[in-house]
């Protein structure tokens, strides 16, 4: 009877463990494609911005870059503030 236990709880945490393992990596995969589909949208949002601008001085250009990295953050997950930060500082 002990015997059945101690294995009835064996088999219970190798099976838990495998379960937090995959609810894990399930989510860390789902994490990690949709900060890829954001990344995404907002290069193509940015593309399409630049492209459609009409400047010509060095200075119009950064106002520019500025107001895209402004509104990319207002629009994107607190993560992207890292990305966008570095947008304005080149």
């Amino acid at each position: 009877m002990a015997l059945a236990v101690i294995l009835t709880l064996a088999v219970a945490i190798v099976f838990s463990g495998v379960s937090i393992t995959s609810v894990c990596a399930s989510l860390l995969n789902q994490i990690t494609q949709q900060s890829r589909n954001d990344y995404s949208n907002m290069v193509q949002q940015t593309q399409t911005s630049l492209d459609a601008a009409d400047v010509s001085s060095t200075v119009q250009v950064q106002q520019l870059v500025n107001d895209l990295a402004s509104s990319l953050q207002s629009i994107g997950s607190p993560h992207d503030s890292i990305v966008i930060s570095d947008i304005k500082a080149s």
